[in-house]
């Protein structure tokens, strides 16, 4: 059981790692966005994903969604974002371990 402290910094820390990648990979795909705007796609995709056993694919779709709804890019440019995503997540965490 975690509780409330434990919750909040894992949100807060999520939503600042999910916010650092996705700036950059929306940066690399050229999307015009504010960082508002990935923000709050940020906070609601690490949101979403704390939900039990289907966050992760409440996850991927509020990512789908929020990049093609709220960020306007189109489903081409929304894979290319969540590849890079993944690929800059995977870097960093190869980084780490290599520590």
């Amino acid at each position: 059981m975690t509780t409330v402290a434990e919750w909040g910094l894992w949100y807060v820390t999520g939503v600042i790692g999910t916010f650092v990648t996705l700036w950059l990979a929306t940066r690399l795909a050229w999307i015009k966005a504010s960082g508002v705007q990935i923000l709050s796609v940020a906070a609601v995709i690490q949101f979403v994903s704390a939900v039990p056993k289907v966050g992760w694919l409440l996850a991927l779709i509020a990512f789908f969604l929020g990049l093609t709804r709220y960020l306007g890019a189109n489903a081409m440019e929304a894979i290319y974002v969540l590849l890079m995503v993944l690929l800059i997540q995977f870097g960093i965490s190869i980084l780490l371990a290599a520590r």
